[in-house]
C-alpha cells in the first residue's frame, strides 16, 4: 500500500535508498582509482554528496570518509593557494577554481555544524585557495602567468561560493565583492545561497 507523507515505514525505505546511492559514490571515488575525475573538483562534489547524505540519515561512517576525502583535496592546495588538478584546465583554471570551491565551502559549513573546521585543515589551506581565488577573479593576469593562458572568466553562479565564505570567515571578505556577487544563487548547492546565509 502507498505510504504517507512522514510514515516511519517510508522514511526508513528514503534512508536505505539514500545510503545506498551514497555507497556507490563512495565505490566510485575509493582512493585506488587513479583517473584524474577522481582526484580533481569531482572528487570534492562526491565529498560533499556523502557528507550531506550522511548528516541526513545520521551515518558517522560515511561522514568520516566525506571528511577524509574533502581533506585529501585542501591537501593538495600548493604554496600559491592553487589546485594543482585545476590548474591545467588552460584557460578555464579560473572557472574550476571556482567550481571547486562550491562544494569546498559547503563541506566546510557542514563540518563546522558538528564542531570541526576544515580551515585548520593543512596549515590552512582552505583560506589561502579562496583568497588566491579570489584575487585573480579581481587580476586574472595573475593566474594567467602561472597556467600561460588568458582566462575566462567564471560567470555569476560560479562564484555564489563566495556568500558562503562570508558567512563562514566575514572578515575575509569586503562588502564590495560580496555587493558584486549578490544575489548569490546556484541550483547545486540548494539555490538562494544569499537568502540562506547572507547577513
Amino acid at each position: 500500500p502507498f505510504l504517507k507523507a512522514g510514515d516511519p515505514q517510508k522514511q526508513l525505505v528514503i534512508q536505505l535508498w539514500m545510503e545506498k546511492i551514497a555507497h556507490k559514490v563512495q565505490l566510485s571515488f575509493d582512493d585506488h582509482i587513479e583517473r584524474v575525475s577522481r582526484k580533481n573538483n569531482l572528487s570534492v562534489w562526491a565529498g560533499l554528496a556523502v557528507q550531506a547524505t550522511s548528516v541526513a540519515i545520521n551515518n558517522q561512517e560515511m561522514y568520516r570518509w566525506a571528511v577524509a576525502k574533502i581533506k585529501s583535496n585542501i591537501s593538495t592546495i600548493d604554496q600559491n593557494g592553487y589546485l594543482p588538478n585545476e590548474l591545467i584546465r588552460g584557460q578555464r583554471a579560473l572557472h574550476y577554481h571556482c567550481f571547486a570551491l562550491q562544494p569546498l565551502m559547503m563541506s566546510a559549513f557542514l563540518a563546522s555544524s558538528n564542531n570541526e573546521d576544515l580551515f585548520l585543515s593543512s596549515s590552512g589551506a582552505l583560506d589561502k585557495l579562496a583568497l588566491a581565488t579570489i584575487e585573480s577573479l579581481d587580476q586574472p593576469e595573475k593566474l594567467q602567468k602561472i597556467v600561460g593562458f588568458t582566462q575566462e572568466l567564471p560567470e555569476k553562479r560560479v562564484r555564489s561560493w563566495i556568500e558562503v565564505y562570508h558567512f563562514l570567515r566575514p572578515e575575509m571578505v569586503s562588502s564590495s565583492l560580496m555587493d558584486s556577487i549578490r544575489p548569490a544563487s546556484e541550483k547545486w548547492l540548494g539555490g538562494d545561497l544569499t537568502l540562506v546565509f547572507g547577513h
